[in-house]
């Protein structure tokens, strides 16, 4: 399969084109030579959050929110967590 790629100036111009595009197969939005971005389908992003919930055990990252460094308290900053070891 081969990847869509579109800048993001050609997305802005023919954004109902793309949006159509993205159901089929996802589209990789370049700014300044690099992917900042990627448009799916809402079946496929559904998909891959179902995905991730099983992975992590039904919800367990939401409700321990170690991923996102957060504090129980509610308090936590929105920072990735680095790996550790």
């Amino acid at each position: 399969m081969t990847r869509r790629k579109v800048t993001a100036t050609e997305l802005k111009n023919h954004l109902g084109a793309y949006l159509e595009a993205a159901i089929a197969a996802p589209v990789f939005v370049e700014k300044s030579g690099r992917e900042v971005a990627v448009l799916m389908s809402h079946e496929h992003y559904t998909y891959l959050q179902a995905l991730e919930d099983r992975w992590w055990g039904a919800g367990q990252a939401r409700r321990t929110a170690w991923l996102f460094g957060s504090r129980r308290d509610g308090t936590g900053s929105c920072s990735v967590a680095a790996p550790r070891g």
